[in-house]
């Protein structure tokens, strides 16, 4: 009984660490979504100064 309850929890805790590594790699994704026009200006998004 003692493995199947520590099967358990480690199956909780992997789950909980793909959740947590999903939500880094969407806030990354964000912060280069946000940080792509200063790879790509255009005169409608143009750089902003400070961005660096």
């Amino acid at each position: 009984m003692a493995v199947r309850a520590i099967s358990y929890q480690l199956s909780v805790i992997s789950y909980q660490l793909l959740a947590i590594s999903y939500q880094l790699l969407v806030l990354s994704y964000q912060r280069l979504s946000d940080k792509s026009h200063l790879l790509h200006p255009s005169p409608l998004n143009p750089p902003i100064l400070g961005d660096f």
